[in-house]
């Protein structure tokens, strides 16, 4: 058994550095957060300090976790996991799915048997992830709306097979 988590970056300051505020939040949620085997990000600054003020350091980037269109967004922000869900199965949209799916077998593989990895990237890009790995059993609906800042979800995984999707709390 392995688990990903995949959380939204801490808050932010107009410069795209996590604020103070930002900061203070990820130091109070990171003691309560596993040991994680991996950590990945996007490349935006905020994604890679959030990592940091949870207390981890950072093992790669991927651009991916940084790229996202406006209309994903608008979905997401409307509908949530369902909303995301939604977007990605629109025919014009395949080669988003194979590259959010990418970045999270990825991670999975990277992560040994027994062991955890953390993503940290964005609103949007969280909820298309996640349910680009989604199977039929785990209905997106049941995620519930969009991710907060620092919450996320925690996917559970037997070898490959996704078993398990659950929201992780932006709290302690």
């Amino acid at each position: 058994m392995r688990t990903l988590e995949h959380r939204r970056h801490s808050l932010r300051a107009p410069s795209g550095h996590l604020s103070p505020q930002g900061v203070r939040l990820a130091r109070a949620l990171g003691p309560s957060l596993p040991a994680f085997d991996l950590v990945v990000t996007s490349p935006r600054t905020r994604a890679v300090e959030t990592a940091v003020a949870l207390g981890f350091a950072v093992d790669d980037t991927d651009d991916a976790l940084a790229e996202w269109p406006d209309d994903l967004s608008d979905a997401v922000e409307r509908g949530g996991f369902a909303g995301a869900a939604a977007w990605l199965a629109q025919p014009g949209n395949a080669d988003a799915v194979k590259g959010y799916r990418r970045v999270m077998l990825d991670a999975l593989r990277a992560v040994p048997d027994g062991g955890h990895g953390l993503i940290v990237s964005h609103l949007g890009v969280v909820e298309a992830c996640v349910c680009a790995v989604l199977t039929s059993s785990l209905d997106p609906a049941a995620l519930g709306g969009c991710v907060g800042v620092l919450e996320g979800v925690r996917l559970t995984f037997e070898a490959d097979r996704l078993t398990r999707a659950e929201r992780c709390a932006a709290v302690p």
